[in-house]
């Protein structure tokens, strides 16, 4: 079974579902966790595949509450930019 932390530091509670895999080849999409409910400060640990599904695809953030900042950047811009900030990302 592999496992993700995920830790919001958003300034809000966000919604996170992560996408698996099945296999190694990324188009090969497995089942999709059950949405957690994360809120700023917190983090929420999610167990997920098996030993020959060990893989992530990718995650799934959704607004939890109406005039969040993310509330408004998905809904007040006709174009949203979406880029890696390494000064943001945190591993280990």
């Amino acid at each position: 079974m592999s496992h993700k932390t995920i830790v919001n530091t958003s300034g809000q509670p966000l919604e996170i579902s992560l996408n698996t895999r099945r296999g190694d080849c990324p188009s090969n999409d497995g089942p999709t966790t059950e949405s957690v409910t994360i809120h700023n400060g917190d983090s929420f640990t999610f167990n997920y595949g098996d030993n020959q599904n060990p893989f992530l695809n990718g995650l799934s953030i959704a607004v939890s509450e109406r005039g969040s900042k993310l509330d408004d950047t998905l809904n007040t811009n006709s174009t949203i930019t979406i880029g890696r900030d390494l000064a943001a990302f945190g591993s280990n």
